[in-house]
């Protein structure tokens, strides 16, 4: 979980059922990261789970990766100490670079991201490299999602389109616009849009 207090907190919520859940002694602390300098915008884990992606109003995506042991909690802070030790092993971005949505490639091995210069950034975890900058969008991109075995990857922006692009070469797939209409858009990739809302805040594909 991100927060405005710059922090991202994890913890264990295998003990939590349905009888349970609003039992605080059930929900196991684990780890509290502090590399951020401003609030935490949205944070993605990785699918096989060894990674975790968070972005900040201080303009920075940062990676970590858990690392063996444990690691100590900030002097003052009232905390408990970390169960977990994340460390940072890479940071993209940069200068006026302010960042709405993360999504990971099912095979973990690249990170897309939302911009508000309506673009979507496209990282190698290789190497923290942008390897393609995506455009067509007229106005801050909301939403990024990949399909379940990345074939294809959609973006949505508040200038109410959706954009289906093929990730071999990141061609266009598909764009819907006007989705402040109550339909049902059947993609030609076989992929349906539900537009039911106003406006889009969030964008997955099904399984």
């Amino acid at each position: 979980m991100g927060g405005g207090d710059q922090k991202v907190r994890i913890w264990n919520m295998k003990s939590v059922s349905k009888d349970n859940q609003n039992d605080d002694s059930n929900q196991t602390f684990l780890a509290t990261m502090r590399d951020h300098f401003g609030s935490v915008n949205c944070v993605r884990w990785a699918k096989h789970g060894r990674y975790l992606a968070s972005e900040s109003d201080d303009q920075a995506i940062l990676i970590r990766e858990r690392k063996a042991g444990s690691s100590t909690s900030e002097f003052g802070s009232g905390e408990p100490a970390d169960i977990e030790n994340w460390k940072v092993i890479m940071t993209l971005g940069g200068i006026l670079q302010t960042w709405v949505d993360l999504s990971w490639s099912p095979d973990d091995s690249t990170l897309a991201s939302g911009r508000l210069d309506n673009t979507v950034h496209i990282w190698s975890m290789t190497n923290g490299i942008c390897t393609a900058i995506l455009r067509g969008h007229s106005s801050l991109v909301k939403g990024v999602a990949w399909d379940p075995i990345g074939s294809f990857i959609a973006s949505q922006s508040d200038d109410k389109t959706v954009i289906i692009r093929c990730t071999i070469d990141w061609s266009l797939a598909h764009k819907t616009e006007g989705h402040w209409s109550k339909s049902v858009c059947y993609v030609s990739c076989n992929f349906v849009i539900n537009l039911l809302f106003p406006c889009l805040t969030c964008l997955f594909f099904h399984p």
